[in-house]
C-alpha cells in the first residue's frame, strides 16, 4: 500500500494545491493528514473541501483543539488570534456548523490497517496532541504507549521532516505543507510504501506571493506569518 503523508497544512491553499497536483504521479492509495489542517492562514473552507475531494484521513492537531476551544469560549478565541493570527477566526466565519462539528469530533489518534502492518496517526505524539517530537528528540518514552502490532507512527506538529526508528517502530514526520520551519521553502510532504517500507520526502515549490501579501496586510503585528514562508 502506498500512502501519501501530509501534515500542518494550516489553511494554506496554494501550498496544498501544489501537493495535490503532484499526488497523481505518485499513485497513492490513501492520503493521511496528521493534524493542523487549519490555523495561521486564511483558506480553511477551500482546504477542507480539497481534502474531502481526495478522501483524506485526518486527525486533530493542536490548532483543531484550539478551534474547538475558541468556538466555546470568546476569551480563548481572542488569545489565540493575538498569538497566531486570524486563521481560527476565519474558520468560525467561513465554515458551516456541520464542518465545525466535524472538526470538534476529530480523533487525536487513528489506526490505519494495511496488509503489511498498522499505521498509527497522531499529531504531537500518541499521548499528547501538543508534544513536540523533533528529529533529535528521544523516542524511548513513546514506545511503551504504542501497540506491538504498529509498524509506523505518522506525526506532525514540529514542521520538521523526520524518519527515525525505535524498538521496531518507524516514526515519520512528513514536514509541513503550509508552514515549513526547517529553512527549506515549499510545501513538504512524504510517501510511505508499506510493502517495502520505503519512505520518500518531497518539497513542492509554489508561488507564496498571495499568502505572504495577505499575511502582511492582515497581520503586520505578526511578521512571522509572512517571513517564515520565505526563510532560507
Amino acid at each position: 500500500m502506498r500512502l501519501a503523508l501530509l501534515s500542518d497544512i494550516h489553511a494554506n491553499l496554494p501550498a496544498l494545491e501544489a501537493v495535490v497536483k503532484s499526488l497523481a504521479a505518485q499513485r497513492c492509495d490513501s492520503v493521511i493528514v496528521a493534524g493542523d489542517s487549519v490555523g495561521y492562514y486564511f483558506w480553511p473552507k477551500e482546504v477542507l473541501s480539497l481534502l474531502n475531494e481526495i478522501s483524506a484521513v485526518s486527525v486533530a492537531g493542536n490548532h483543531e483543539v484550539m478551534l474547538t476551544n475558541s468556538r466555546a469560549d470568546s476569551n480563548s478565541l481572542e488569545e489565540n488570534v493575538a498569538r497566531y493570527g486570524s486563521g481560527l477566526l476565519r474558520c468560525l466565519t467561513d465554515l458551516s456548523s456541520s464542518q465545525l462539528d466535524q472538526i470538534d469530533v476529530l480523533p487525536h489518534t487513528r489506526i490505519m490497517e494495511t496488509m503489511d502492518g498498522k499505521v498509527l496517526i497522531c499529531h504531537g505524539s500518541p499521548t499528547n496532541v501538543d508534544e513536540y517530537i523533533y528529529p533529535d528528540t528521544s523516542l524511548t518514552h513513546l514506545r511503551p504507549h504504542i501497540a506491538d502490532d504498529v509498524r509506523w507512527v505518522v506525526m506532525g506538529h514540529t514542521h520538521y521532516p523526520m524518519d527515525r526508528s525505535e524498538g521496531g517502530v518507524t516514526f515519520i514526520n512528513p514536514g509541513s505543507v503550509g508552514q515549513p520551519r526547517n529553512g527549506k521553502p515549499g510545501a513538504h510532504w512524504a510517501t510511505l510504501d508499506t510493502e517495502t517500507g520505503k519512505i520518500d520526502f518531497f518539497t513542492e515549490l509554489y508561488d507564496t506571493t498571495m499568502v505572504v501579501n495577505l499575511a502582511r496586510k492582515l497581520h503586520p503585528e505578526l511578521p512571522y506569518l509572512s517571513e517564515i514562508l520565505s526563510r532560507i
